[in-house]
């Protein structure tokens, strides 16, 4: 597996990228060549295939041909900053029954779950995410050992992975919800190397590659998941740790993140089943991870 600090002299992408001014590396130029190359129209038109294909992103799943450079690569290079296909937070428990609501687990992307927006809980998610150190972070989590780590407040994060297939297990107390993103992306970079305005370009190219998106809570695919797209959060500083996944140098980060996020309301007592997909740069990523979750009594483990 090729370390993301080999990246980090290229620039951040799975949505991510690095936090140099270095030069842009091969295999990122190759990426965002081509998300510059599509233009806007095209960038329109992959958005609206990640809606039509996420239905029927289960029916028949591709030949892995992701691997994890390739992965890192979605989630570093966009540009010269960074760019990562992840995850994002679920929300409030009363409003996920309302009436209309076609997925009644899943908290209606209008709302405010625990008093915050999706795209704040976005922001929220990567922070987590970003700040726990490579030997224990979710992403690379082989089986869910680490799925506590970080964790506190009422919403549960769920981790993503930088390509391939992921089978994590993992026990939680009753009464909380859970976050998590089956196709998403942020654009970063050390504090004023950018402006925002360039971020939230990167973001918007990071979001365009993203194809056959989907998510299933218990066997039932999440309907309507073009609803559930954030595409862009509050502007927002997170910090890496000095042992990150990206082996770039540790300390605070500017950035935008973006993507499809899913915030279940909490899950009954017992076994439970959470599957994510996406794909990135035509294919050539694959991200398929699934959490078997148990819901202990309050009081359990």
């Amino acid at each position: 597996m090729t370390r993301l600090g080999q990246m980090a002299h290229l620039s951040f992408k799975r949505g991510l990228t690095a936090a140099t001014t270095s030069s842009v590396g091969d295999p990122a130029k190759k990426i965002y060549a081509g998300c510059v190359e599509a233009g806007e129209r095209e960038r329109l038109y992959r958005l609206q295939k990640v809606y039509a294909e996420n239905q029927t992103a289960f029916s028949g799943e591709k030949e892995r041909r992701g691997t994890m450079k390739a992965r890192k690569l979605m989630w570093t290079a966009v540009s010269v900053s960074l760019v990562v296909l992840a995850l994002i937070v679920p929300g409030a428990l009363p409003v996920a029954r309302a009436a209309g609501n076609p997925n009644p687990r899943v908290l209606p992307p209008q709302s405010r779950p625990y008093g915050m927006t999706y795209a704040e809980w976005t922001a929220r998610w990567v922070q987590w995410i970003f700040s726990i150190p490579a030997d224990q972070s979710p992403l690379t989590d082989p089986d869910g050992r680490f799925c506590h780590v970080g964790q506190s407040g009422p919403v549960f994060f769920l981790g993503s992975n930088f390509g391939g297939t992921s089978v994590r297990s993992c026990t939680v107390p009753a009464g909380k919800s859970f976050l998590f993103t089956p196709g998403g992306t942020i654009a970063f970079n050390t504090p004023g190397a950018e402006t925002q305005d360039q971020l939230r370009a990167e973001l918007a190219m990071g979001l365009a590659d993203l194809t056959n998106v989907a998510a299933e809570v218990d066997g039932v695919p999440i309907h309507q998941l073009e609803s559930y797209l954030v595409p862009s959060s509050p502007f927002f500083t997170f910090p890496l740790p000095p042992d990150n996944v990206f082996e770039i140098p540790p300390g605070p980060y500017d950035a935008f993140a973006g993507g499809f996020f899913l915030l279940l309301a909490p899950l009954p007592v017992g076994p439970h089943v959470i599957h994510m997909h996406d794909e990135f740069a035509n294919g050539t990523v694959v991200s398929d991870v699934t959490y078997n979750l148990t819901i202990a009594p309050r009081g359990g483990n």
